[in-house]
């Protein structure tokens, strides 16, 4: 019958199976019960290397394989190089009798000290093997993996040269030179550094073109991010999207431009932006990282995932502000975190331990992978703890706020804060009567009075975490207060 690919075996599938004939040699020609484009072999190419490094000749070469399950001796396993479309040469190189690992990463290269110098292999690969005089291809020689003496997988074409003129394939799709460059497999497709990309570099990192499997400090994105402050760019659509957790875009919903400012009513009738307008959040090259909560104090996200991350005893945990377990304006002083960020290849920016950026997901330090960038702009996706993928759309543009006038902002000043006894000192160069409102964080007026002096009594309030807002004359100030 046909083979339900989804099958697991602990459902009733069946296990691929090989058929041993004591003391005979054998190769695979099927697997079985395996659905098109599956692995059929133990072990498989997964690069092949023609780096120009420093120390030149034939240094630079290397062929990268990768063990798709355990077995005991490798040296069932060889290599042949086809040279210049001359035509298979047969089997070239036989591996060494060792044991290998599902998941181990092989590299047989002719000098393991210059791979060491240019891409770090002993660190990276699991097993680096000395390959001999006989594994010396050039970026148009052809690679075949041989099992028992059989062939079982090619990269490139044996009978064909890719590269006849010097020039590499330009524009030929189906062209496979890698001179002074590399062939690296990713989903079963063949990818390519552009011909003589490695020439007069160092390392891998320094080149144009790093070695996918290669661990690269990314300082181009290091730089990016501690140029300037970011924030969320709330001022167009699909700023802030969400979609299941393996969409690589928001599927679900996306947010509409403005959606979280100068909520008047929508919850809170402070006229608070909601936690993440007003946010700021500044990397530095050295790897610190600092989240500024803005005017309001407050951060915007999941009730859990706050909650968790910084309120693990309950002191000032309160119910979700809305039926999706979200706190709109969740009371936080600006806090600090490290980061790290992933190589060329695969962006990413990952905290240390509370790190999240706009609205809150994290339990704990969250991985953001940027899906693409401008000189002002990243999109990044990270994976919730409730799994679904969520999507933001960050900017190191000003803030832009839709309906505020600087004008319109009051300059004052509120002390002591946080406050420990019953008075609060309000002051300001406007003068005037002076509306004073105070918020609690479900944001409920819990007080509306005015006063005529500089001296507001809160004997009256519990310990907590509150907004204020002083106005004097038409202009006005939101600020947060910390009774004690």
């Amino acid at each position: 019958g046909a083979v339900d690919c989804d099958t697991n075996i602990e459902d009733g599938g069946y296990e691929n199976r090989l058929i041993t004939v004591a003391g005979a040699n054998q190769s695979v020609s099927f697997c079985w019960n395996a659905c098109a484009g599956d692995t059929c072999d133990a072990l498989e190419l997964q690069g092949v290397i023609d780096f120009s490094v420093p120390e030149a000749g034939s240094n630079g070469k290397a062929i990268h394989l990768v063990a798709n399950a355990d077995f005991a001796d490798l040296s069932i396993y060889g290599i042949g190089v086809a040279n210049n479309g001359g035509g298979t040469d047969g089997q070239e190189y036989t591996f060494d009798a060792i044991s290998v690992s599902a998941g181990d990463h092989i590299l047989l290269a002719r000098s393991p000290d210059a791979m060491n110098a240019y891409m770090d292999a002993s660190n990276i690969f699991t097993h680096v093997i000395e390959a001999t005089s006989s594994i010396s291809q050039n970026g148009n020689d052809a690679i075949e993996l041989y099992k028992n003496s059989v062939i079982i997988e090619t990269f490139g074409d044996p009978d064909v040269d890719p590269d006849t003129n010097g020039s590499g394939c330009g524009d030929d799709a189906n062209c496979w030179d890698y001179e002074d460059a590399w062939a690296y497999k990713v989903d079963g497709a063949w990818t390519f550094g552009e011909v003589n990309c490695t020439d007069n570099t160092t390392t891998t990192c320094e080149s144009s073109c790093p070695y996918p499997f290669a661990i690269c400090e990314n300082t181009a994105l290091i730089d990016f991010l501690s140029a300037s402050p970011w924030r969320y760019q709330y001022e167009v659509d699909n700023y802030r999207g969400v979609g299941p957790g393996d969409a690589w875009s928001a599927q679900w919903w996306n947010a509409t431009a403005w959606s979280d400012a100068h909520n008047a009513t929508d919850p809170n009738p402070s006229e608070v932006n909601h936690g993440n307008v007003d946010d700021s959040m500044t990397f530095d090259a050295s790897g610190g990282f600092t989240f500024d909560t803005g005017d309001d104090g407050a951060i915007f996200g999941k009730k859990p995932e706050i909650d968790a991350a910084f309120d693990p005893d309950g002191t000032n945990a309160y119910d979700a502000d809305n039926d999706y377990a979200e706190y709109w304006t969740y009371p936080l002083a600006d806090f600090t975190d490290t980061y790290t960020v992933g190589p060329t290849n695969n962006e990413t920016i990952t905290f240390a331990t509370v790190g999240g950026m706009g609205f809150y997901t994290a339990l704990a330090g969250q991985e953001y992978q940027i899906l693409e960038r401008t000189e002002t702009t990243m999109y990044v996706r990270n994976v919730g703890s409730e799994g679904n993928s969520w999507y933001s759309l960050f900017t190191t543009d000003a803030h832009i706020y839709a309906s505020t006038d600087d004008s319109q902002i009051l300059d004052v000043m509120i002390y002591p804060n946080p406050v420990d006894g019953n008075y609060v000192t309000i002051m300001s160069p406007v003068n005037g009567l002076k509306n004073v409102e105070i918020f609690d964080i479900n944001g409920r007026r819990i007080m509306d009075t005015a006063i005529n002096n500089n001296t507001l009594d809160v004997s009256s309030i519990n310990s907590g975490f509150y907004m204020i807002k002083v106005t004097i004359d038409g202009q006005t100030k939101i600020s947060k207060l910390v009774v004690r």
